[in-house]
């Protein structure tokens, strides 16, 4: 996983609005799983481009972005 997402995940974590900082370890392992298998298939690729697409958007709030990832996130994962 990059560091801007470990960062991005780090201040999730830390933020009052999202309460259940455990909750995170659940999605880091789904994001590592998505950043690894982007080395093997294109597709997985584009998925983890849009992830960083996503959390690079600095115009947006911290809970904006959450909500466009966990929705991106809920079309692969149970989360």
């Amino acid at each position: 996983m990059n560091a801007e997402l470990e960062r991005f995940l780090d201040e999730c974590r830390t933020h009052p609005w999202f309460g259940q900082p455990e909750a995170f370890d659940k999605i880091e392992d789904c994001l590592t799983k998505i950043y690894r298998a982007g080395d093997d298939d294109p597709k997985w690729q584009s998925f983890d481009d849009q992830i960083r697409e996503i959390i690079a958007q600095e115009n947006r709030t911290l809970i904006e972005r959450w909500e466009e990832l966990a929705a991106l996130l809920s079309t692969v994962f149970e989360i």
